[in-house]
């Protein structure tokens, strides 16, 4: 038998545009995580997301099929 574990997850695409109970609104919709994105230079920013979330250590690669 395979099983296959479904969770939701929510990716903010504007952080400066998210209502203040968006982790409450995604608790609600049963999901596990909030993720987000940022430049690699916003080093300002990321000070703020080390102290509020964790870095996974994963770094996203793309290939344009255009």
């Amino acid at each position: 038998m395979k099983t296959t574990l479904l969770l939701q997850y929510v990716q903010i695409k504007n952080l400066m545009k998210i209502p203040q109970n968006a982790g409450k609104q995604a608790i609600a919709q049963q999901c596990t995580r909030l993720y987000w994105h940022t430049q690699e230079i916003n080093h300002t920013a990321q000070k703020l997301y080390d102290w509020v979330a964790e870095k996974p250590g994963v770094i996203e690669y793309r290939m344009s099929l255009e």
